[in-house]
């Protein structure tokens, strides 16, 4: 049987991918910067740019972002 693509979006309704950078709420207590590691049926799993942590995420719950000023902060904390 083929294997079915998954589609997730954000909250604007941008589709997300793999390896792409969001905001999501880090256990209720701030915003923080992650790239998605894994797309799963209902779920990603994000990883906390700067860290080995991961934590599974509702894809309503992350606004993908991009741009110049993000591309820093990544190069400056993911180590």
């Amino acid at each position: 049987m083929a294997k079915i693509p998954l589609e997730h979006y954000d909250l604007l309704g941008t589709p997300l991918k793999v390896n792409d950078l969001v905001v999501y709420n880090y256990y209720n207590r701030q915003l923080t910067v992650g790239r998605i590691l894994n797309l799963t049926p209902k779920m990603i799993t994000v990883g906390r740019v700067g860290s080995r942590m991961t934590r599974r995420v509702c894809p309503a719950e992350t606004v993908k972002i991009d741009g110049e000023a993000v591309t820093m902060y990544v190069l400056k904390n993911e180590s």
